[in-house]
């Protein structure tokens, strides 16, 4: 069992004098017009400076607590954020403090995040080297196929869907996956678009099953080998014969992406999910409501709240159509569970990644406990 698990996060404002210093952080060293940063100021602004991300990871913290306390185990139990307080260095200030030998990093992210590791090896490396070599340090892997994740997906997509009925037997109703866009070229060295694609695929299996084949899953789109991470390059959008098993249901689905922050010379990933709903509205008058599930974020955060709830909803009000919203996983009770269960593990046969040049091979990934 591990000594401590970390819960690692981005971190958010949660006052109207934190956004500037936040802003400041996450802009550091890159180079951004000002009427782009401003406008990202005012969106905090607008919800009084206050990001929900910080408050949905101590409600992750607190049921992880909650199910420490209901056991004999005893865990120390961490934050830390990459821009607010508290932050990593200041955590591992604490872990050396309290003589911590092995701890677990949660990283808020079901996929391929390196920077979170980046950030914690980095700082690990500025204290004394006494603590560096002590420290067992493992990082939860990417579990982005893992039936834990899944299963939370699918039950917050089934909650949307049951709040939302069909306005008619003739009416479409579109549950359209969305992750934050990165630039093609990053999202083609670590394979962003088929771990988005998988995961969703798989989710809409846990969501609407159907009897088992001799084969198992209609779409296991990863190999069962934890060495590679080839998939056919004709998965590149929802499978047909998933969307043939939706349509009996009135259901559609589809996989988009929001929040693009980048330079406009450089190819980022689409179709842009606003952009994506005006098409399909064209070319499928018959669509009357959307269930957007940002499956690209673990937790509630700015882009949730206002790339999805402020704009992408004002867009479906343009068009006609009735926006719904499924949750993030954040603290869902198998979630944590999942949680609890990595960290009762034994620290020396716990999977390690191996990666290179800010890129993982995700031979780390398909670890069983989930």
């Amino acid at each position: 069992m591990f000594d401590a698990v970390l819960f690692l996060s981005y971190g958010g404002p949660e006052s109207p004098e934190e956004v500037d210093p936040f802003l400041d952080r996450i802009l550091s060293g890159k180079r951004v017009p000002a009427a782009r940063r401003d406008a990202v100021r005012e969106r905090y602004l607008q919800f009084d400076g206050l990001s929900p991300l910080p408050r949905e990871c101590r409600r992750f913290l607190s049921a992880f607590k909650s199910m420490f306390q209901e056991s004999d185990e005893k865990i120390g139990v961490y934050s830390g954020n990459l821009h607010t307080p508290p932050f990593v260095a200041d955590v591992l200030e604490q872990l050396e403090r309290d003589e911590v030998k092995s701890v677990l990093v949660f990283k808020s992210s079901a996929f391929v995040c390196r920077h979170y590791v980046d950030a914690l090896l980095n700082a690990l490396a500025s204290r004394s080297s006494e603590f560096a070599k002590r420290l067992v340090v493992r990082f939860v892997p990417p579990f982005f196929e893992t039936r834990a994740f899944q299963e939370s997906v699918a039950d917050s997509i089934r909650t949307a869907l049951v709040e939302t009925p069909a306005s008619n037997s003739e009416a479409t109703r579109l549950v359209l996956f969305t992750a934050h866009s990165i630039p093609v070229a990053d999202s083609d060295a670590i394979q962003y678009r088929r771990q988005l694609l998988h995961a969703a695929v798989n989710t809409l299996e846990s969501a609407f099953p159907v009897a088992e084949t001799p084969t198992g899953k209609l779409f296991d789109s990863f190999p069962s080998s934890p060495l590679t991470f080839a998939i056919p390059s004709s998965l590149e959008q929802i499978p047909e014969p998933l969307h043939a098993r939706l349509r009996p249901l009135g259901l559609d689905a589809a996989l988009a992406f929001q929040s693009r922050s980048g330079s406009p010379l450089t190819p980022w990933l689409e179709p842009d999910v606003k952009d994506f709903l005006r098409v399909y509205k064209k070319e499928t008058p018959s669509l009357k409501e959307v269930v957007v599930v940002p499956i690209g974020f673990f937790f509630e955060n700015m882009e949730t709240i206002y790339d999805l709830d402020v704009e992408t909803r004002e867009v479906c009000e343009e068009l006609g159509i009735e926006y719904r919203r499924a949750r993030c996983v954040g603290d869902s009770p198998v979630m944590v569970a999942a949680a609890r269960k990595m960290a009762s593990l034994d620290p020396s046969a716990f999977p390690v990644c191996v990666c290179d040049r800010g890129c993982c091979d995700l031979s780390c990934r398909l670890n069983p406990t989930f």
